[in-house]
């Protein structure tokens, strides 16, 4: 009985000796990173996939990048899956409307790709529409050797491709051997084979010697009047906040431009993005 009694007088002080313990406990940490979560479309990710790990460097903000097409990039941001995309595609007038926001941020030449080995280094933009189109066959009709030309093109939803359809071949028909799916593979088979020819991002093709840029009328992608190129946007739900406005913010610093630069782009001026967030509202989205 006596041994019993000790048991049950000593219980509620080793109730109170552990609550007091458990509260004085210091609370578990909890995690200060930051996260970004980013979806971009292919050629933005090759282009401009320094910039991730300088802005985490710089900033402490892990992103979280998902290389996907343009569309889907958008499609991931609109449904809660992304906290900013980068595409190449503009916003339709129903997703501005809905109060989506773009911004551009570097411009990115089309490059007309051909081989190393291949003795064509310029040409008119109608004999590149004539190759396009089938009308030129053969490197000999451009001052080159006795082969037929074989034509890749990049993947048909590629923002490359919409802004050689556009820009350069006028929505005529365009004929091709080869598709390609990524920026990476158009370069790789151009490189493979010798009598290949391709348009591409400047930014995914910048510094590889197994290819060189052909002149178009005289012009390379690296001339300030050369027309043809691509506009890579950031697209935000509503006005950018957060670590989203962060790495936009870091895209239009020094480091940033730095980065656009070695790939080859041209970076959009400040004033165009401050112009953007004074025109942009806030806009509340239903989760």
């Amino acid at each position: 009985m006596k041994i019993m009694q000790r048991i049950y007088s000593s219980t509620p002080i080793a109730i109170i000796s552990f609550l007091v313990v458990w509260f004085m406990a210091p609370a578990p940490a909890k995690s200060s990173e930051q996260l970004l979560r980013f979806s971009c479309s292919e050629q933005i990710d090759e282009a401009f996939m320094d910039a991730a790990d300088s802005f985490s460097s710089k900033t402490g903000i892990k992103v979280n990048k998902y290389s996907t097409s343009s569309r889907a990039a958008v499609y991931r941001l609109m449904n809660g899956m992304s906290d900013l995309a980068g595409t190449t595609h503009p916003l339709s007038f129903e997703q501005k409307d809905m109060g989506y926001v773009e911004i551009a941020f570097c411009k990115d030449p089309l490059s007309i790709i051909v081989n190393s080995k291949n003795g064509v280094k310029d040409m008119a933009e109608n004999q590149l529409t004539d190759i396009f189109t089938g009308k030129i066959t053969n490197w000999k009709h451009l001052g080159g050797q006795d082969h037929p030309i074989v034509i890749i093109i990049p993947e048909k939803d590629s923002g490359v491709f919409y802004a050689f359809d556009y820009s350069i071949m006028k929505g005529k028909t365009i004929k091709y051997d080869v598709i390609a799916k990524t920026s990476t593979m158009v370069v790789d088979l151009v490189k493979n084979m010798e009598w290949a020819i391709s348009v591409v991002s400047q930014g995914a093709s910048v510094g590889d010697n197994g290819i060189h840029a052909v002149k178009i009328d005289g012009l390379t992608p690296k001339n300030d009047c050369y027309p043809y190129y691509q506009v890579f946007l950031f697209v935000t739900k509503g006005k950018p906040a957060g670590p989203a406005k962060e790495f936009i913010d870091f895209a239009y610093s020094d480091a940033g431009k730095e980065i656009i630069k070695m790939r080859g782009m041209i970076p959009i001026s400040n004033e165009a993005y401050l112009e953007t967030l004074k025109t942009c509202s806030e806009v509340s989205f239903g989760r």
